[in-house]
């Protein structure tokens, strides 16, 4: 199935996938190793200026898919959902096997399916997986998306952009009392709000310097958020976190992708190559994250203690190319229609 080409949209799944390898390394080395106090603070930091790394993928996705010229036939949603649906059962599988392996020990086949079927039925299995469910479940709700962006103006599309963020990622902030407040809207969830504002910025022409003010902004003020609250509370507080539905994260991925989504290179066929394999990156990384941080036990931060970021990057590095690698090689075996593309823009 031929993607769309849109040349900036291949470098952005590109840098999205690897800030998603970078984000899950870093989380796991919070939850796998006994770091120092300074160590700890960088990573919360790091991690939470990469947090615009899944937005990217979803902005792409409504930017491409909400495009009142692009039609989207039931066969077509179909093949969506059904690949994404393939790839949720194939890889919770193939983890959970990989968790018997190495984490029981012994190994009963039937205890493994029964606990394979639970997780996959209860979204309990490795974090990747999180965002299958959300793409099925997205994936459904497209067509009735479309039908908002077929009717309605860019102003009012920009107009139900602003109640997504007031009503999920500002009025959530204000207390009184102790207490929030009572206002809501009946669909509160964030990433809808990511599908409209890929295709708002996509498709609405905005000087260059506003979205450069909301990515530095945003940026700064993540850092200065982080650094306070460690410094306050020795961790960061979970109750005002840098999760996706957070005005500085929806800000700052707003700005990043309209800086980026002027970019004009043509990418060669290295970097259509790479594009393709976002999604097998994607599900393949966590393998290689788990087995070098955890069942290893490669601790970057007792090799390097000056440079542990450097080995950082040097390792997601090797993940990202290594994970490339396998996803283009089962490309080439099996039929490329039959292997995921994560539905994102074809």
């Amino acid at each position: 199935m031929q993607r769309t080409s849109i040349k900036s949209f291949y470098y952005i799944r590109i840098l999205a996938c690897f800030g998603i390898v970078v984000l899950h390394t870093l989380f796991s080395n919070k939850i796998y190793f006994n770091l120092s106090s300074n160590n700890y603070m960088w990573l919360d930091i790091f991690q939470n200026l990469l947090m615009w790394a899944v937005p990217m993928f979803l902005m792409v996705t409504g930017a491409l898919l909400l495009d009142p010229k692009k039609e989207l036939g039931r066969k077509r949603l179909i093949k969506y959902i059904s690949r994404v649906a393939i790839a949720l059962v194939a890889f919770t599988f193939i983890y959970q096997l990989l968790d018997t392996i190495y984490e029981s020990t012994e190994f009963d086949f039937i205890v493994m399916i029964k606990t394979w079927v639970s997780k996959l039925l209860t979204g309990q299995s490795w974090a990747p997986t999180w965002y299958l469910y959300l793409m099925i479940g997205l994936y459904l709700m497209i067509p009735f998306y479309k039908m908002i962006t077929k009717n309605a103006t860019l102003n009012q599309i920009g107009f139900l952009i602003l109640i997504f963020i007031v009503f999920i990622s500002i009025i959530p902030l204000i207390k009184i009392g102790g207490k929030g407040l009572g206002f809501y809207i009946p669909t509160a969830i964030i990433y809808p709000c990511y599908l409209f504002l890929g295709y708002f910025i996509h498709s609405k022409e905005v000087p260059k310097w506003i979205y450069i003010v909301l990515f530095v902004f945003s940026t700064i003020a993540i850092v200065l958020i982080s650094f306070t609250q460690f410094m306050n509370l020795g961790k960061f507080d979970e109750d005002i976190s840098m999760g996706y539905e957070n005005v500085l994260v929806v800000l700052q991925a707003a700005g990043l992708f309209g800086l980026l989504k002027n970019i004009k290179l043509n990418p060669g066929s290295f970097i259509k190559s790479i594009d393709k394999a976002t999604f097998g990156i994607y599900l393949f990384h966590i393998i290689l994250v788990k087995m070098i941080f955890h069942w290893l036990g490669f601790n970057p931060y007792e090799f390097s203690k000056q440079w542990w970021g450097f080995v950082v990057i040097g390792v997601d590095l090797g993940i990202f190319i290594l994970s490339c690698g396998v996803t283009l090689f089962f490309k080439t075996i099996f039929n490329k229609n039959m292997l995921p593309n994560g539905g994102k823009n074809d």
